[in-house]
């Protein structure tokens, strides 16, 4: 609550800043998203009342142990309107489903979704009555899905796109891939940096398009029809016309259809860490370090006595603590990296490992990676570094990152080879500069945390063996919910003033279903017990219930008579008091 009061928690360069969001804002929830008041916390400092918060779901799956029959797919959630340092941490992310994966279950993320849906248009229309206690009030609070945070595989599931190796795999574009049979492989590329393309599919024949087109670019009206032409089709010259799903890229309306103010064009995130360092990247020093045979290397490729060189320096390499997963050796261990290994090597090892070393030996292939990292950093690792810049001079970082993405690609085609112009490279390439437009810096929407989070969840499995994992997994999780809650330390004298009272008050405790006093307590006298600093607490808390006729009674010592009790149960909670010493 106190993080998502501070006044200058949507003023930051980040996703609330982005025409998402104020499109959202504006055209679809009449102001209501971005509508602040000014209020004063409980510590008396400024704040912010916001009634609305933005959601981020995410999709993956992931495997509980060595064989792949017990894999699972992950369903999780974090809240936008946290500060971006914390928005991944365990305590702003939760589990909403899991499921096996498994083809004989059928479309079981459907099974999820429309629920999902359900709960969702109920949050954004009729909301939720909390209680805010830094902000010390109730409100009706109302919940809207912003963006939804997904690998490849995991959006075109949810989203209903088609598959990576489909012509029409570029769920933001137009554009068409192709088969060539001068590459062993039977996989799509997708080129169109370095010469025009024909894109026959809804242009003409002989027409060809440049990669970045902006014909060939979507939106979300563009990708509502396609996807309804699917599904229901168009009526063209009095004849019912179903447009084929490998056309469309689309194999009809996905569920998120349903909430009308969800863009299904942005609204999708782009999976910069699976599609950058764990895809482009690593493919391109794989390449370079790929074996050979005989005793010069081929061309774009490290020879063997350079790679000697690099594997020296790692033993000399001496990391801080604060610099996290340690460095391993990238001719020896390349094959043992995780996404973290790759993005710290672009980050920070490249340079001292490497850099000298490539230039030396592959001028071309160090020119193209310092394109590369140059829009690696700005993309995932450029943080606070444009604090200090206005908006033009942000835009400019961003071109900037843009035609260094584009002038790589342009190398991928022409020195790399076409196996390389993956859909991965074609999405990061065209649509990172829009995406930051759209939705702020990537380094802020990246799906880091939705491996961190099944990563933490996992944990309750890892070592056990059990029947059904997907059950005792959530059983764990909601375990671990309830001891979050029952852990956090609650302030009785709240409790008080929001509980249900009976309204039938007969005996000296209030009826069991309600807040009431435990025990019999002890019959004393005011003179008794109830002097100085006691009778003063007493007395104002007799004034804050407007008890007037009781406080006054108080100046009649010795006709008044008071009970004292050392328990009370509250909401289900029992409290002692702090002379309560049993």
């Amino acid at each position: 609550a106190a993080l998502r009061a501070q006044p200058n928690a949507r003023t930051r360069d980040d996703i609330w800043n982005g025409k998402l969001v104020k499109r959202l804002n504006e055209e679809h929830l009449g102001g209501e998203l971005l509508h602040e008041e000014d209020v004063t916390a409980v510590d008396g400092s400024r704040a912010k009342l916001r009634k609305c918060g933005l959601l981020d779901v995410g999709f993956d799956g992931a495997k509980l142990w060595t064989h792949k029959q017990y894999s699972m797919d992950f369903f999780v959630m974090r809240y936008w309107d946290v500060p971006f340092e914390v928005r991944g941490k365990a305590a702003f992310t939760m589990l909403l489903g899991l499921y096996p994966q498994s083809v004989k279950q059928g479309k079981m993320q459907d099974i999820f979704m429309a629920p999902f849906v359900e709960e969702m248009q109920k949050l954004g229309s009729e909301g939720v009555s909390v209680y805010d206690p830094f902000l010390k009030q109730s409100y009706v609070s109302k919940w809207f899905l912003g963006t939804v945070s997904a690998d490849t595989p995991a959006r075109n599931v949810v989203g209903k796109f088609y598959g990576v190796s489909g012509y029409r795999a570029d769920y933001r574009s137009l554009f068409q891939g192709a088969k060539f049979s001068n590459i062993n492989s039977d996989g799509t590329y997708f080129t169109g940096y370095c010469a025009p393309v024909k894109q026959f599919m809804f242009f003409d024949d002989d027409e060809e398009l440049w990669a970045n087109d902006p014909r060939l670019i979507l939106n979300h009206t563009k990708s509502l029809d396609l996807a309804s032409r699917v599904q229901n089709g168009k009526v063209i010259d009095g004849v019912l016309l179903k447009m084929p799903a490998n056309v469309a890229g689309r194999h009809g309306l996905p569920p998120l259809a349903e909430l009308t103010y969800f863009d299904l064009h942005f609204g999708y995130l782009l999976p910069w860490i699976h599609a950058g360092p764990w895809g482009i990247l690593k493919n391109f020093w794989k390449h370079l370090l790929r074996d050979y045979i005989g005793r010069d290397a081929p061309p774009l490729c490290i020879p063997n006595r350079v790679r000697k060189i690099i594997s020296q320096r790692a033993k000399y390499l001496v990391l801080t603590s604060d610099m996290g997963r340690p460095y391993t050796d990238i001719v020896r261990y390349k094959g043992t990296w995780v996404m973290e290994n790759w993005l710290h090597w672009a980050e920070t090892f490249s340079p001292v490992i490497a850099h000298d070393v490539l230039q030396e030996n592959c001028p071309e292939a160090f020119d193209a990676w310092l394109h590369l990292r140059r829009a690696f950093l700005h993309y995932l690792c450029s943080h606070d570094w444009y604090d200090h810049l206005d908006a033009g001079e942000k835009d400019k970082a961003r071109v900037d990152a843009k035609v260094s993405m584009r002038t790589y690609a342009e190398f991928v085609e022409s020195k790399l080879g076409i196996e390389y112009c993956t859909i991965n490279l074609r999405l990061l390439t065209v649509h990172s500069y829009e995406q930051e437009i759209q939705t702020g810096p990537i380094k802020h929407t990246l799906e880091f945390w939705v491996e961190r989070a099944i990563q933490r969840y996992k944990k309750w499995v890892k070592d056990r063996v059990v029947l059904k994992p997907d059950i005792f997994l959530g059983n764990c999780y909601l375990l671990e919910c309830a001891l979050n809650v029952a852990s956090v330390e609650s302030d009785v004298h709240e409790l008080i003033s929001r509980a249900q009272q009976a309204v039938q008050r007969d005996t000296l405790d209030d009826d069991k279903l309600y807040m009431h006093l435990v025990g019999s307590g002890k019959r004393v006298e005011v003179n008794e017990a109830f002097v100085g600093d006691k009778l003063d607490l007493l007395r104002e808390f007799l004034d804050d219930s407007r008890r007037l006729d009781i406080e006054s009674a108080f100046e009649l010592a010795g006709e008044v008579s008071v009970h004292v009790f050392k328990r009370a149960q509250v909401d289900l909670e029992v409290f002692h008091s702090t002379e309560y010493l049993r």
